[in-house]
């Protein structure tokens, strides 16, 4: 196996984890405003749930939290966007740790055929990198996101359901956002020692990683459903503002992440 395709496939993992991660996740999603019938940009399709099939009336003060909700949303995503430069400062530092903690530790097994070299090891590895990466560029994202949950906790409604996505949605990223990294460098070392398996430590961090993420998607997806179910015409303009600042936030996050996903990968010796 050439260093070169070894390298590729870690890349391809590597995005795969940046795609479906606590980041993609948290730069959210986009909202449906109302005479459309698109609906939110979640990862996961949306379903019926209590969000979204509650039979109250909508009242006056269900469509003024919505706007203050969408509101929040907007200062939330905002303060993301602004932020992202530290963000990706914070990604930088990590690659730039893995460089001094464990520089070149896969080059032993760059020239090794495919055969000896586990390409689930490899897998897991690169989505370890991507997830990584993830949890360190959303580490800025802790004083927006306190912001959020006091604003969004204080709406009133006339149902219990939105107040319970919302409830769901903060616990949720409240937990993601605690996410500790993985033990990289270790499980790089143990995949140079042996090829052939998957590092058990890869395993254990992929498993409550990938569980937290997909939870928090779902829960955006809750969320997305309620500003989309109670928005008016009035607010198309803010609900543009909001999809427009989730598709920049999401540009930059890429952009940043990329970069430092190669970094790390020369770093661990497959640079060519």
């Amino acid at each position: 196996m050439r260093s070169r395709s070894l390298k590729l496939l870690l890349l391809a993992a590597t995005a795969a984890a940046l795609a479906a991660g606590p980041a993609a996740a948290a730069a959210l999603g986009t909202v449906v405003g109302p005479g459309t019938s698109a609906t939110p940009t979640s990862t996961t399709a949306t379903t019926p749930t209590t969000a979204t099939t509650a039979t109250t009336a909508t009242t006056n003060s269900d469509r003024t939290s919505d706007r203050s909700a969408l509101s929040d949303y907007r200062a939330y995503l905002l303060a993301l966007v602004d932020g992202a430069p530290a963000g990706g400062r914070a990604a930088a530092l990590f690659a730039a740790s893995v460089n001094e903690r464990c520089s070149r530790v896969l080059g032993p097994i760059a020239s090794l055929s495919s055969s000896r070299v586990s390409s689930a090891a490899l897998s897991d590895l690169g989505q370890e990198i991507g997830a990584d990466l993830a949890l360190e560029f959303l580490s800025e994202a802790d004083q927006p996101f306190a912001q959020l949950s006091s604003s969004l906790t204080g709406l009133a409604w006339a149902e219990p359901a939105p107040a319970q996505a919302i409830h769901q949605l903060l616990s949720t990223e409240g937990a993601v956002l605690a996410l500790s990294p993985s033990g990289l460098c270790a499980d790089a070392r143990e995949l140079a020692t042996r090829p052939g398996r998957v590092p058990p430590g890869s395993v254990a961090f992929l498993s409550v990683y990938a569980s937290d993420s997909a939870a928090l998607k779902q829960q955006f997806n809750e969320f997305l459903a309620v500003l989309s179910r109670y928005a008016t015409a009035n607010d198309n303009n803010l609900i543009g503002e909001v999809n427009y600042l989730v598709a920049r936030f999401g540009a930059v996050e890429a952009r940043y992440e990329h970069r430092d996903a190669s970094a790390i990968l020369a770093s661990l010796g497959l640079s060519s």
